[in-house]
């Protein structure tokens, strides 16, 4: 959606015209030069969050004596208008601690126009993202497998780890329960800005999931 008239327009374009990769004993490390030319693209649309926000719930701008607990629902597709032209570089390092963990951190350095609510314009901004991950690298005793995530995508600063929309963690730990079945105990915190401040506060703006299934494998 175009922010400044509020139609529906044509999604752009992600291009990744080069990229170079190296490996340094336990570690390997990637880096592309990335470029949105006519904005209205994310990079890594299909993330980990890709299942909650494709659709939020925001009751920002409804008056609750008039339309009650009525709100609205935002798409994910609907907030790629707020991207412009940008351009920069995503890096990733993948770094084997030993002979039982992996380690992964990704960062992503765009700049270039965004839209700004208080201007009612675009500005030019930095949109950065930072991605680790920790796993196992192979069982120990009944832990089949383990893995911890952090994401936090799409803000100008990553490392003030201050929470957004765009941060998910969570962790995923498999035990072998014998004869080829598998109990994973699934977590995942996420937020969501219910009043449309801005700013995630409160415990009604933190959505804590756990969930416990079992896989098979023969």
């Amino acid at each position: 959606m175009d922010p400044v008239t509020g139609e529906d327009v044509s999604l752009g374009t992600g291009i990744i015209p080069f990229g170079i990769s190296a490996r340094f004993g336990p570690a390997r490390f990637n880096l592309e030069y990335r470029m949105m030319p006519q904005g209205r693209f994310e990079f890594g649309y299909w993330n980990r969050s890709y299942e909650i926000d494709r659709a939020t719930f925001s009751t920002a701008g409804v008056d609750p004596l008039v339309a009650g607990n009525a709100g609205q629902i935002i798409t994910k597709a609907s907030k790629l208008g707020r991207y412009g032209e940008q351009k920069g570089f995503y890096s990733n390092l993948v770094v084997g601690m030993g002979s039982l963990l992996d380690a992964t951190m990704g960062y992503q350095n765009l700049f270039g126009e965004q839209w700004d609510v208080q201007t009612s314009d675009f500005i030019k901004e930095t949109n950065q993202t930072f991605l680790a991950t920790l796993q196992l690298k192979r069982p120990i005793s009944r832990v089949k497998t383990a893995r911890w995530y952090y994401q936090q995508r799409n803000v100008p600063n990553p490392f003030d780890f201050k929470y957004t929309e765009n941060t998910i963690m969570g962790y995923r730990v498999g035990l072998d329960m014998g004869t080829g079945m598998i109990l994973n105990y699934i977590f995942r915190r996420s937020f969501q800005d219910m009043n449309g401040d801005g700013v995630i506060k409160g415990s009604d703006e933190i959505v804590n999931m756990t969930s416990i299934e079992t896989t098979f494998s023969f």
